[in-house]
């Protein structure tokens, strides 16, 4: 009879843990269901020469697109739906591939301070014209993470460690 009830409360503890610490988010069927249906997108003139650009991160509509040659950053994320909420605008990268001239495997080129460009403001020094984006470039848009995003692995080693010192706990209360 015991050691049933050691059974019960260790099965308690540990489907407790898992959604105190937020572990079921990780079965959400609502984040999946707003995956868009197609991540290849052709926006192309059909008369036009053609690239391909993949672009990742906090934007409605991640995927590969197939535009006209000449398409800016900003045009790009236009037709990517626009940014979430959750876009970090200070650290936008574009991978470059040794093709279109980077140096080595490939080349990343970092744009800072995005928001400046759309602020009224007189641009960044480093440049006043947004990027082109080329042939097979990829762009990532990060997202901004939380502290509490920052410390959710700690926490999840925490309660698993929390809840197996619990259970050795009741396992020697009980003999």
């Amino acid at each position: 009879m015991r050691q049933l009830k050691f059974f019960i409360s260790a099965l308690l503890i540990i489907m407790i843990q898992g959604t105190v610490f937020g572990q079921s988010e990780l079965f959400n069927t609502e984040q999946t269901n707003k995956l868009p249906k197609s991540f290849y997108y052709d926006i192309s003139d059909k008369y036009s020469e053609t690239i391909e650009v993949k672009i990742w991160g906090a934007v409605k509509q991640p995927g590969t697109y197939k535009t006209n040659v000449g398409i800016n950053l900003t045009e790009l994320l236009t037709y990517a739906g626009g940014l979430t909420e959750e876009a970090n605008l200070e650290d936008i990268r574009i991978i470059r591939s040794p093709e279109n001239g980077a140096t080595g495997e490939k080349q990343e080129i970092l744009i800072k301070q995005y928001e400046q460009y759309f602020s009224g403001e007189e641009p960044p020094a480093e440049s006043a014209v947004l990027p082109v984006v080329l042939n097979q470039d990829i762009v990532i848009i990060p997202k901004y993470t939380s502290w509490i995003d920052n410390i959710r692995p700690f926490t999840t080693i925490l309660s698993v460690i929390s809840s197996l010192v619990t259970i050795i706990y009741l396992a020697t209360r009980i003999n």
